[in-house]
Order: structure tokens, then C-alpha cells, then sequence
């Protein structure tokens, strides 16, 4: 066998993997670091924009609320009601009677305003003196009163001297205060009214912003803090270059990851700005659940990569390693190697059972073909040997001297030809395994030309050679040494005989049939069993008895068991025959 030819193209296995690279991971990291990015981008603008909207609301619903806190306070500095009872009380002095009018007056006007929680109003005539009254819808009571005498009250004192018709704010404690003088008609203030701010209407719309952590309101310069206990005025301070138009934002970012929105809003009365502290890291600590979801499904990818790339090499590459192993196994000279199925399914298990069937027949047509060979180049020999030997060729040459001598020249010439056509069978130049019946009959034809020569009227040849048989075929010297047998045992021994041809049809096979009338003996029946026995070594005897032995192995070969050459004897004489299918074709074998 020559060298394995080198096959050129890609590798199965590392196309897949190519495929599975280009088609899967490759994909999936992309898309993966896509959805990262482009994730990221539209959550933060998400998050901007919420922030942005959110800070908007709420300082839109800051300026109404202060608007309206406004607006109510400015109420009770131009109601008659208070200045007609400060004139009664200048005049009595009576401060029950004032009492008896400014207290129903704010419960009526400011019980129940949502914007405070509480209000009151002392004349400035006798400042210690208040008139209160608070909101208990609101979760109010007369502690909101008292903390405001014992914690405001002295401030609100000193702020309401330099008042004048303005609006002024105070924060004590995370509360928020708005005063105002009430004045006469002369403009000149004689009583204050004070309301603290209820927090919730007021910064309600800051406290929904998603991810707030503190605010701060400035209320013409006034802070406070959105809650007790959350960030001060101090915690989230006005920058001083701070420079704003009312309806602008700014925004800055630390390292931290915690944002600061600035902005301003104003009214006719008050300049409203505000601080809004907002904490990122509880943003992103949601984003990054998400993404940690994300993560792990991209893990779950690989196990299923690797599943993929184990299935495909466990039903697909290993067994075609296989066959290509025993493909190059059989190309190196191992005919009938049998692969071992790796596979689990079926279509893999298919071509290994076809692959090891071809491969079993590959060597049994290789074995049977070379053994064919081996028989064909035998009978070759056998009959080239036959007719060459000795004492052949001397009883040729004298039957040749002998018509010389008698000047017959026209049998000298048959008998040359016979010869040749002998010779030429013998020799069988164009290598042909088959011939039709009738050359075959021509070679038999002239071996008992040559042979009735010699025993003259002594040998009898009798004939039955169906017609409609001559053009079939038939392997090549299958009958002259069959014949040459009947006459060796048959009438040389007796010096006389008969010999009888037959070829007739059985059913849709051909019978060939060679009779003489020499009985076998126990002897000849023992060597023609021997002979024909499959076991038989052909070496042991040297070539006497190989024309019987061949004809047999021959017909074995080409036909199968039950076409091999049947010798049988009775009382008046031996036939031998065989039974081939009509118009057999032999395998052609590619010898280039």
C-alpha cells in the first residue's frame, strides 16, 4: 500500500468549533457587553429624567404651596375683624373681649388650612400675650403652641420690628414659620400673625422622589430641613457661586456616587430655593440585582456551550475519527478491519454496521478475486502442462511423422491447429475470466481432436449441446480438464472408450455434464472425495490431480457453495458435472 494521500480542506472538528465561536460566544459576548452598555446609557437617562421630572413636580407644587401660605397670611393683615376688636380694646382695655373675637377668628380662617399647623397672632401693644389656635387634622395639638412661645416666639419678636408689609420667614428644629404684620389703614403695623408651615404640603413632592435622602428649602434665605432628625440646612448648603434664575436647576455629583440638584423658584413675596440630595448607590444597587440576574444566566450559557460541544463530539466527531481510522486502516492493507460503534444514535450506528459489512466484503471479494487469480493461473499451467509434457508432445510428433509419412498433408495441418488453439487457451492472452460455451466447446473441440488422433476409432465422443446455450458463459478451461480426466481414467486405462458431452437447461440454470464408460473403483472414489474436499491442499500431490481439484475451487469461488463440480460413479460408468446460473457475470477487478 503507498502512503496515505494527503487530503486537502478544513478540519470537521475545528470548522464546528469555528462555527460555534463565531456563532455563539462571540454573539453572546457582544450582545451581552451591548445590553451592558447600552443598558447602563438608558438607565441613567432614566434616571436623570425621573430625577429631572421628579425635582421639577416637586418644586412646582413648593411654589403653590407657598403661594398659598402666603396668600392666607396676607388674609388676616387686611381682615376688618382684627382691627375693629384692637379698636374696642384700646378703648376698654378688655382683654377678654379681644380674646372673645381674634380666637373664633382663627379657628374659622386657620383651624382648618391645610397649609399650617398652627397660627397665631399677639399685638404688639402687649407681645406676651398670644391668640392661638392649630390644625388637628393635621396631627396638631397645643404642644405645636408651646414649643413655638418657648423656642420662636422671642425670635419672631425681633424679626416683626424691621417687617414692615413683607413677608418674613424663620426654621427652628426642622420647622418653618412664616410672619407677617397686620397693619392699620395708615399702614402701620400694630399685631403679627405667625403659622408654621405644614411640611407636607410643602415639601410632600420632594419626599416622593425616588432615592431622596435629604432636602433643604430656602425661604428668603430661611432654611430648613425637610423632617426633624433627617439633613439640616447645614448638611446640604447653597453653593456660594451659585448663581440661578427661578425655573433653573443644577446639578452636581460627588465621588460617592451622591447627586446634589439646586434649584429656584420665586413668587411677588418670597425667593424660593431648594437643595435635593439623592443617593445613586441605592439606585445602582437595584441596576446591579438586575445585572447580577443577567450574569448569572450568562453563566448558564457556558454549561450549555459545553453540552453542545460534548454532544457533538461524543455522536459526531468520535465516531468519524473512527471511520477515518479504520478507512486509513483499510488503506494501509488491513482488509476487513472492523470498526467498533462509538456512537449512541442510530444513523452513526447504521454506517458503522455498513462500514464493517463493506469491509468484510471488501476482504472476502479481495480474498476471492486473488484466489480466483491463484485458480485461473493453476488451470493455465495445468493445461499448458498437459499438452506440453513429454510424452504429450511425442505422441503429438509421431501422430505428425506418421502423416507425413503418408503424405497427408491436410492432417498435419488440423493438428497444428488444435495445437495452436490449445496453446492459446492455454495461454490466454487477453486475460478474460469468462468466455461464452461455445469457445469453450472450441477448446475442448480441439484437445479431443488431438486426443481422437490418438486413439483413432477407439474413442467415441458423443454430444448434447443445446444451442440455445452456445452464447452464454462460462469460466474460461472449465471443461477440458474435465475432459481430459473422463479420458485419462476413463479410456486411456482401456485403450477404448466412450466420452459424452451434455449442456442443457435446469430450471433457469445451466447443467454441463462430461460422461465415460469407465466405472470409478473404491480407490478413484476415495481420491475424487478427497479431491473435492474443501480442506484439501493441492501442494501435498504436486499438480496429477490438480485440473479436478481446480475446476471445483473455481466454481466455488465464482458461484458459491452449491455450484462446485460433482463427481458420481454407478455401474456402467462416471459422470461429472456442475450447475452454474445462465449468463453469470463475474465481478470486473480494476487492475490499473
Amino acid at each position: 500500500m503507498g502512503p496515505k494521500p494527503k487530503i486537502k480542506g478544513f478540519s470537521l472538528r475545528w470548522g464546528l468549533l469555528g462555527i460555534v465561536v463565531v456563532c455563539w460566544v462571540l454573539p453572546v459576548a457582544v450582545i451581552f457587553a451591548s445590553l451592558v452598555y447600552y443598558n447602563t446609557q438608558s438607565v441613567r437617562r432614566q434616571f436623570d429624567e425621573t430625577v429631572r421630572v421628579g425635582v421639577s413636580g416637586a418644586a412646582a407644587s413648593l411654589r403653590r404651596g407657598v403661594n398659598g401660605a402666603v396668600e392666607a397670611s396676607r388674609y388676616a393683615s387686611y381682615d376688618r375683624t382684627i382691627r375693629t376688636a384692637y379698636g374696642a380694646y384700646l378703648e376698654n382695655e378688655s382683654t377678654l373681649f379681644l380674646h372673645s373675637v381674634i380666637t373664633p377668628f382663627l379657628q374659622q380662617n386657620y383651624r382648618y388650612d391645610d397649609h399650617f399647623m398652627a397660627t397665631v397672632i399677639f399685638f404688639h401693644s402687649n407681645p406676651h400675650e398670644i391668640y392661638y389656635t392649630f390644625n388637628p387634622l393635621l396631627g396638631a395639638s397645643y404642644t405645636n403652641v408651646l414649643e413655638y412661645r418657648h423656642d420662636v416666639h422671642d425670635e419672631v419678636l425681633g424679626i416683626s420690628c424691621g417687617l414692615d408689609t413683607s413677608v418674613a420667614f424663620t426654621g427652628v428644629n426642622g420647622r418653618i414659620y412664616i410672619i407677617r404684620n397686620i397693619v392699620d389703614s395708615s399702614f402701620t403695623p400694630y399685631a403679627s400673625i405667625v403659622s408654621e408651615l405644614n411640611r407636607e404640603v410643602l415639601l410632600g413632592g420632594f419626599m416622593g422622589i425616588l432615592w431622596e435622602t435629604g432636602v433643604t428649602i430656602y425661604l428668603n434665605g430661611v432654611a430648613a430641613s425637610a423632617a426633624p432628625g433627617m439633613a439640616s440646612a447645614a448638611d446640604i448648603p447653597l453653593p456660594e457661586d451659585l448663581r440661578l434664575y427661578p425655573g433653573e436647576q443644577a446639578v452636581s455629583e460627588t465621588a460617592g456616587g451622591v447627586i446634589h440638584v439646586y434649584g429656584r423658584e420665586s413668587t411677588d413675596a418670597v425667593d424660593i430655593r431648594y437643595a435635593v440630595e439623592i443617593n445613586m448607590q441605592d439606585f445602582w444597587h437595584g441596576f446591579f440585582n438586575f445585572m447580577n440576574i443577567i450574569y448569572v444566566l450568562l453563566l448558564f450559557t457556558f454549561p450549555l456551550l459545553f453540552l453542545a460541544v460534548w454532544y457533538f463530539y461524543r455522536n459526531i466527531f468520535k465516531p468519524i475519527d473512527g471511520l477515518t481510522s479504520a478507512a486509513g486502516k483499510i488503506q494501509n492493507g488491513y482488509l476487513g478491519y472492523q470498526v467498533k460503534s462509538l456512537a449512541g444514535n442510530r444513523e452513526f450506528k447504521y454506517l458503522d454496521e455498513a462500514f464493517n459489512h463493506m469491509s468484510a466484503r471488501l476482504k472476502q471479494q479481495f480474498e476471492r478475486i486473488y484466489s480466483e487469480e491463484l485458480a485461473l493461473r493453476d488451470a493455465r499451467l495445468l493445461a499448458l502442462q498437459s499438452q506440453i509434457n513429454p510424452h504429450f508432445l511425442n505422441n503429438t510428433l509421431e501422430i505428425i511423422n506418421w502423416e507425413v509419412r503418408l503424405g497427408n498433408n491436410t492432417g498435419v495441418s488440423k493438428l497444428i491447429e488444435a495445437l495452436s488453439t490449445m496453446l492459446d487457451a492455454a495461454m490466454d492472452r487477453k486475460s478474460l475470466p469468462l468466455v461464452t460455451l461455445s469457445q469453450e466447446m472450441m477448446y475442448a473441440d480441439s484437445y479431443l481432436y488431438i486426443v481422437s488422433e490418438r486413439f483413432g476409432k477407439r474413442l467415441a465422443v458423443k454430444k448434447d449441446i443445446d444451442p440455445s446455450l452456445l452464447q452464454y458463459r462460462v469460466p474460461r478451461l472449465i471443461m477440458q480438464p474435465i475432459i481430459e480426466n473422463a479420458v485419462e481414467h476413463g479410456v486411456s486405462e482401456k485403450q477404448a472408450g466412450v466420452i459424452s458431452i451434455s449442456a442443457e437447461r435446469a430450471g433457469g440454470k445451466m447443467r454441463l455434464s462430461v460422461y465415460n464408460n469407465a466405472p470409478m473403483s473404491k480407490k478413484d472414489k476415495e481420491t475424487v472425495a478427497r479431491l473435492l474436499s474443501p480442506d484439501y491442499d493441492s501442494r501435498s500431490e504436486g499438480s496429477l490431480h490438480l485440473g479436478i481439484h481446480n475446476v471445483n475451487m473455481r466454481l466455488i469461488m465464482i458461484y458459491g457453495e452449491g455450484a462446485g463440480l460433482h463427481i458420481t460413479s454407478d455401474g456402467m460408468g462416471t459422470t461429472s458435472s456442475f450447475t452454474i446460473p445462465v449468463d453469470f457475470v463475474l465481478p470486473t477487478i480494476d487492475n490499473t
